[in-house]
């Protein structure tokens, strides 16, 4: 695994960590500020759904950690195409910024770990 790839999975690590803060611990303060294109009365109602996605944010850090640590490009491919996946259905049927925070730097870091 090149540095560049190394440096972009954990910034997408720190990112899903941040996610699973935000969805299981402080949905309700700092969820309407990320989607502000969901009415703020949505988000006390699906506090235990946040919590759920919280918890796969986890395991995206956990199998991204294990890649990393382990230097293993396979598993870093699939845990990768999975951020990949999510930021793309986050941006599609959420809100695109989001989205984009969380696809762009798991693509980054996918093509250099090619690449580099």
């Amino acid at each position: 695994m090149s540095t560049l790839s190394q440096l972009f999975m954990g910034a997408v690590i720190l990112v899903h960590c941040y996610a699973a803060w935000v969805e299981m611990a402080q949905w309700k303060e700092r969820g309407p500020g990320l989607f502000k294109s969901l009415p703020t009365d949505l988000f006390p109602r699906t506090e235990s759904l946040a919590f759920n996605q919280g918890v796969y944010n986890l395991f995206l850090v956990v199998g991204l950690l294990l890649a990393l640590v382990r230097q293993d490009e396979t598993w870093a491919t699939v845990f990768l195409l999975f951020v990949i996946v999510a930021g793309v259905a986050v941006a599609r049927t959420i809100e695109m910024r989001p989205g984009l925070i969380q696809a762009v730097p798991a693509l980054i870091a996918l093509v250099s770990l090619y690449l580099g």
